[in-house]
């Protein structure tokens, strides 16, 4: 089987979160929630040998770490992952949560090992409202966002050079909560320069009868269709169309103030993305479909 089957791999790490997200997917994951291996060194997790052999013969060169119903920064040994999947993978890459960006621990030195797209997930950039989405543990996500691009800018500066790949992404799961703010929060984003692109995001429910996230459907379709209304397409992604925001602020190092974006309605099809995963409860799956394919254990 040839690299064009696959677009990337992943290593999805089990856990309980610290944050308490009322969208999340993991609460459609009654066997998942059973697993935990946040404090289980890497070389002990079941079948992750036999993961990167069969990932290295199917000539996957990229990775992304992350989760389904928690946050790999909670992982103990983050830091010692990224740095053993460079050995193996051209491209390593970090799907997390702001709320967990603490600057007082190792998840700093993890980022900096990131050759690929490290994307951010965030609620919210006022603190009552964040606290209201995910828990108390996300009231000072968006202060920690900051705090760490700041950081990044000043001292990382270099590592775009030296990793092309290498970008930040935003992730907004848009909400009956948020979506009022949508418009500040890219506003807010804008005066990141790192930031690539926000990734706006639709509450997906694989549960086709689950009408306690209407609402949150129901803000995300109003918002999609404003911004189709008042926004031009300036380009698109494997037929996702994306939109540039401009702020009123002008910055004399970096001009205009702007940051692009895209709206993320449903999973892609499966013909323009795969990815072949890893579950550290030893699972190896190839369906692109998280949750089910833990929960159905639909191996490789």
């Amino acid at each position: 089987m040839s690299n064009k089957n696959y677009t990337y791999a992943e290593v999805l790490i089990l856990g309980p979160c610290s944050c308490k997200c009322f969208y999340c997917l993991g609460k459609e994951m009654p066997k998942a929630s059973k697993e935990s291996q946040l404090y289980t060194d890497f070389k002990d997790w079941k079948n992750f040998d036999e993961f990167i052999i069969k990932a290295r013969s199917l000539n996957i060169k990229k990775v992304y770490v992350s989760s389904v119903n928690s946050d790999p920064l909670l992982y103990k040994h983050i830091y010692d992952l990224i740095v053993y999947l460079k050995k193996f993978f051209e491209y390593v890459g970090i799907r997390c949560n702001a709320a967990n960006l603490d600057p007082k621990t190792h998840i700093y030195r993890a980022l900096d090992e990131c050759t690929e797209e490290i994307s951010i997930s965030l609620n919210s950039c006022n603190e009552a409202l964040s606290q209201k989405i995910a828990g108390e543990h996300a009231k000072t996500e968006f202060f920690l966002l900051q705090f760490y691009m700041e950081r990044e800018q000043r001292i990382n500066a270099n590592l775009k050079e030296k990793y092309p790949e290498r970008r930040f992404r935003v992730s907004i799961v848009v909400n009956r909560y948020n979506v009022p703010q949508i418009e500040s929060m890219l506003d807010y984003l804008a005066h990141i320069p790192l930031v690539s692109y926000v990734q706006l995001r639709r509450v997906y429910k694989y549960a086709d009868n689950d009408k306690e996230f209407l609402k949150d459907q129901q803000a995300f379709d109003m918002l999609k269709e404003y911004i189709e209304t008042v926004y031009t397409k300036v380009d698109e992604y494997k037929g996702s169309p994306i939109y540039e925001y401009e702020s009123s602020d002008f910055s004399d190092d970096e001009g205009l103030l702007k940051v692009r974006f895209s709206l993320w309605e449903d999973v892609f099809p499966e013909e323009e993305i795969r990815s072949f995963n890893y579950y550290t409860s030893g699972l190896i799956s190839s369906n692109r479909l998280l949750v089910p394919g833990f929960e159905e254990q639909n191996t490789f």
